[in-house]
């Protein structure tokens, strides 16, 4: 019974590293991805025409993901660029999903 324990216990061990380095790797890659800047951000919200004259950051973000949902291919290609992401070759859904996590919204 107490190699039982024993091995069981080593096995809770390895799951919980295993797990450990799952979650640390998804953190990684969500981590890899640069945060916009203010610069692009402003770029992006005078893209879209979304106010930010006296204005915080934390406010213009959920606007600028708010305006990107419905905008339509160019546009969402502009806001892309003028963030600094690749657009040749990406679906429009895909820039949104990526102008979105680098809003960190």
């Amino acid at each position: 019974m107490r190699s039982l324990g024993r091995s069981w216990g080593e096995f809770r061990k390895g799951r919980m590293e295993v797990d450990r380095e799952i979650r640390q790797e998804f953190a990684t890659e969500g981590r890899g991805k640069s945060v916009a800047t203010r610069d692009e951000i402003l770029r992006a919200a005078r893209e879209l025409r979304v106010p930010t004259e006296g204005r915080d950051l934390r406010d213009i973000r959920p606007d600028i993901t708010r305006a990107i949902d419905s905008a339509e291919g160019d546009s969402v290609v502009a806001v892309a660029k003028a963030m600094g992401l690749p657009v040749e070759g990406v679906s429009t859904q895909t820039l949104k999903e990526e102008i979105a996590v680098r809003l960190r919204v």
